[in-house]
C-alpha cells in the first residue's frame, strides 16, 4: 500500500475544508468516505470465492451462488466520543436477496484439520449411528485483504473526488488537482 502517499493534492484539499465551518467539514468527509467504502465494497464483492451451495446450505441458507458475495456491505460511522470518522466494509451474515453466508469469518481464518461427529439426526448420521468424519481442513482465503492491498489507493481516489467535487459544486471552492511535472501542458 506504498501508492497511498502518491496520491495528488490531499493537502490543498484540507487546506479547503480548514475554511469551513466543523459541521459543513464534516458532512463532506462522511460523504467522502462513502465513496471510498463503496469503491472497496466493489473489490471484496470481486475477490468473494464463489462456489455451488450443498445440498443442506441450498435449503438452510437460501443456497444460491454468490452468496458470500451479496452479503458484502460498508457502513461509516461517526464516532463522537473519540471524533473519528469511520469505514467498514463487513462480509457475511444476511444478503441482499436472502440467504445467509455464515462462513465468511471461517473462510478468512481457515481450520485445521479437525473430526466432525455427526448429531443424531442430522446428514452425518447413518441407520441410526453416529458417524464420524475427519475433515481435512482448509488454508485461509484472505479475500479481503487482498481487496484492500488492491482498492485501498482506488478509494482514496474516490474520496478525493467525492471531496473536490463537493467543494467545487456546492461552496464555491475550485481545488484543482495539481499539475503532473512529469506531464508537458499541451499547447
Amino acid at each position: 500500500m506504498n501508492e497511498l502517499h502518491n496520491i495528488k493534492g490531499l493537502s490543498d484539499l484540507q487546506a479547503a475544508l480548514d475554511t469551513l465551518p466543523a459541521k459543513v467539514e464534516a458532512n463532506i468527509l462522511r460523504g467522502a468516505m462513502r465513496a471510498g467504502i463503496k469503491e472497496l465494497v466493489k473489490d471484496v464483492q470481486a475477490e468473494a470465492p464463489e462456489g455451488p451451495p450443498s445440498g443442506t446450505g441450498a435449503k438452510r441458507y437460501g443456497g444460491r451462488r454468490g452468496l458470500l458475495k451479496a452479503s458484502v456491505r460498508g457502513s461509516v460511522k461517526l464516532k463522537t466520543r473519540a471524533g473519528k470518522l469511520v469505514g467498514v466494509v463487513r462480509a457475511g451474515g444476511k444478503a441482499k436477496g436472502g440467504g445467509v453466508a455464515f462462513y465468511a469469518a471461517i473462510l478468512a481464518k481457515g481450520a485445521k484439520p479437525h473430526v466432525i461427529k455427526a448429531k443424531k439426526g442430522s446428514a452425518l448420521a447413518v441407520g441410526g449411528g453416529v458417524a464420524l468424519v475427519n475433515h481435512p481442513g482448509f488454508k485461509a482465503n484472505r479475500f479481503m485483504l487482498t481487496a484492500l492491498d488492491r482498492g485501498a489507493p482506488r478509494a482514496l481516489e474516490a474520496m478525493a473526488a467525492y471531496t473536490r467535487n463537493r467543494l467545487k459544486n456546492k461552496h464555491g471552492l475550485d481545488v484543482p488537482l495539481p499539475a503532473d511535472p512529469d506531464v508537458p501542458d499541451e499547447a
